[in-house]
Formats: structure tokens, sequence, C-alpha cells
């Protein structure tokens, strides 16, 4: 009854017959429906806008998202800028030989609900390619919330039984998922490949704004030994250590004024800790807590700082450190496997012991240290984009004054995987 008011279903895009441009489908469902503007977001950004600048002849790239009550669609080329319109109004995607699908947001709540359309792509000659961040959840399955776990261990199993190729953003994370996988789908074929992140926020179409206090904050940090901590606040990024560690350089020397600043949006499983922070009798003295802040104004704060510090007991790369190098800082990091491809920086040095008095001793003795000249090396956005562009046989690969742009390994081969050497 009254069958014509409703709206017409959406016409499929159709996939491309012989002759026809190939497509690349980049999974934007997260961010194209809200940007948390935490690392992974970055990543997609950034190598959203790279890809449109990139020379990718003869081949089209496609936005596409899915959402817990339909498949995959095909997004707005804007959905970075320009608020979507009602889902009704876009086209369901089908795909054919020679589109290939990128996963590039982590939608891990979304993929394995729609395995089926991916797995039909996928038997109509679609490659499938997607990004692996980390296998935290799996790995430290206490520091995420029960649902993260539970979705993260489907989408994980998705890749390892449907993925053409897996995307990795070190090597520590694709020597992680071959350990996995070998152990859980030994028979399985699937290509490991690494790219690296870039370091250049001004390419990772950045928010801006300054704060009201933001002239304030800067005077502070550049007239004070400034130590800045980026990261949300969630318990594998060690703000719990740091925290321990200011505490006892504060109270064995009452008139330090060396100041913590630490950038990050209220996570997960911290309450304890955020309580701490907010009723901290050093608030607002020599510790300082900024959430919500633009990309423009953290730029400026990487710039007045004197040290860079990584609490972080396990990262898939570590985003923040290469972009405090960038900025030509000194950065202390914990001594994670994905960091240690960096170890060569002559402005980064790894700690150890979280133990109070041992990260008090290391930053007060980093604090100590001028900044060297910053070495060209870092990668870049665009370098991003030719790893993955390279990782997916659209590009030969390339040597560059960084190392490799990018390299995969076979399946059932050893990961020998060149890297940026810094």
């Amino acid at each position: 009854m009254f069958g014509w008011l409703r709206r017409r279903r959406p016409e499929t895009a159709p996939y491309p017959s012989a002759g026809q441009r190939r497509r690349l489908l980049v999974d934007v469902s997260v961010i194209s429906q809200h940007d948390a503007r935490t690392g992974i977001q970055r990543v997609v950004r950034a190598v959203w806008q790279q890809l449109l600048a990139s020379d990718h002849a003869g081949l089209d790239i496609v936005p596409v998202f899915a959402r817990r009550h339909h498949g995959y669609r095909q997004a707005d080329p804007d959905f970075l800028t320009r608020p979507p319109s009602s889902e009704d109004d876009y086209r369901p995607v089908e795909a054919g030989p020679g589109d290939i699908f990128l996963g590039l947001d982590l939608a891990a709540h979304l993929l394995p609900r729609h395995h089926r359309q991916v797995r039909a792509w996928k038997g109509r000659g679609v490659s499938i390619n997607l990004v692996i961040y980390d296998l935290l959840p799996l790995q430290k399955p206490d520091w995420f919330a029960r649902r993260t776990r539970r979705n993260y261990l489907r989408w994980l199993s998705f890749v390892a039984r449907q993925a053409d190729r897996a995307l990795c953003i070190s090597t520590a994370v694709a020597a992680d998922l071959r350990t996995w996988l070998t152990e859980t789908q030994p028979r399985r074929a699937i290509k490991i490949c690494v790219f690296p992140l870039g370091s250049d926020i001004a390419a990772s179409s950045p928010s801006t704004g300054v704060p009201p206090d933001g002239a304030t904050i800067l005077d502070r940090m550049r007239s004070n030994d400034a130590v800045l901590v980026v990261g949300t606040i969630e318990p594998r990024k060690g703000h719990v250590a740091l925290l321990d560690a200011f505490e006892h350089l504060w109270s064995s020397d009452p008139a330090a004024g060396t100041q913590l600043f630490i950038v990050g949006q209220p996570g997960w499983h911290t309450e304890a800790l955020q309580d701490r922070l907010m009723q901290h009798p050093e608030k607002g003295r020599r510790l300082h807590w900024l959430r919500g802040i633009s990309d423009e104004f953290l730029h400026e704060m990487y710039r007045a700082a004197r040290l860079i510090v990584m609490a972080s007991e396990g990262e898939g790369f570590g985003l923040p450190v290469v972009e405090a190098l960038s900025h030509g800082r000194r950065v202390l990091a914990r001594d994670l496997p994905s960091l240690r491809a960096l170890g060569r920086h002559p402005n980064l040095a790894l700690f150890q012991s979280d133990r109070p008095s041992s990260l008090a001793a290391r930053i007060v003795a980093e604090l100590a240290i001028d900044p060297l000249p910053t070495p060209a090396g870092l990668p870049t956005w665009a370098d991003s984009v030719e790893g993955i562009l390279t990782a997916l046989d659209l590009k030969v690969a390339e040597e560059t004054n960084r190392g490799t742009v990018a390299s995969c390994a076979e399946p059932d081969a050893a990961i020998r995987i060149g890297t940026h050497q810094l």
C-alpha cells in the first residue's frame, strides 16, 4: 500500500567492462561519518589527499563506504569537507575484473558484516587489500573494550581468509602478522607488504584554529623546559608512568621549571587517570592537559616544545615520533620494535625502564641536549602513497634517499622488507 511513496532504490554503480578504466575502491567508512582526529584518521585523510594528487594514469580513485544497515556504496569525493547527504542518495557499488579494493580505514565493525559482498567482488576478480595498523587488540586485549576486541578479531579473520595483500605500516606489524598467520592459517597464501607513514602534518588535510589562550600556552612552553606528549588518554599510551616520573621529578626538585603538556582526547579504561589529571595540584602550573586542539596548533606546540616524550607500551608505527622529528625536536620514546627502525635518527633516544626515578632522570638528561640539525630523509605522505601504489603493483618500486618506498614478501616467504633508513 502506498508503494508509490517509497523512495526509489539507487541504481547500482556498474563495474567496468572491457576497455574501461580500472578503479581503486578506497574504504573511508569511518572517517566519512565522523573524523575523531586520531592517528588512523590522519593516515586516511593524508593518503586520500595524496591519492587524488598522485600520478595514476588509467586508474580512477573512488571512495566507498559501508554502514551497519547497508553494504558498500560510492561516497562523495569531497567527503572530507562536505557534510554527507542522505545515504539513500549514494549508489551501491559493484566491482569486477581489474578493480582494486583498498581497506584504508579501519572498519573492523563493518567489513566482516558485509563479507558476502566483498567475497562476491573477489569472485569476480577484484583484488582485496587491507591496511594493517597493528595487532594490539589481539596481543593486549585488556587495553581495549570487549566490543572492540570482538570486532577486531572478526576483521582479522576476514583478512586471513580473504585478503590478497596485507599492507602493514611497519616491519614490526608485518612480522607480528606473519607470525599470527603462520599459527592460525598455515595454508593460506597472502602477500605481506610494508609502506611508510608520512611526517608532514601540512599534507594531511590538517584541522585549523587556535584556542583563545593559545599565545599564552606557547609563551609558557618557550620560556620553560616544556615536555610534550601527544596521544589519546588510553591504557597503552603510558601516561601513568609518565605522570609518576614527573611527580618524582617535581618532588625531588620543587624549583624545577620543567612542565608537562599532554595533548589528547579522553579515551577508555582511564577514568582514574583522567580524574588524577583534572585534580592534580600542579594542574595549570606545571601540568597541562589540552583536549580537542587543532592540527594547526599542534604544529606550533611541536615547535615550542623542548622535548617530546612517547611512553606508549605498544604502537604499530608511532606517528607523533616522526612528526616531532620532522619539526627538528628531540624525542625520547619507549624502546618498541616499531620504533627501532628510527633509532638511527640523531634526535631520537629510546628508554626501557619506566620506573619513576629512572624515567625522570632520562627526561632531565634529554632536556640538557640540544637537537641536532634535522637530516633529510623522513618519509612524507607522498612517499606513503608511492608505497601503497607500489605494493598494489600500480607502480614500479622506486629507491629514494630514504630507502625503499615499499616492499612485499611473497606468500610463504620470509619477511625481508626494505624500509626507510633514517
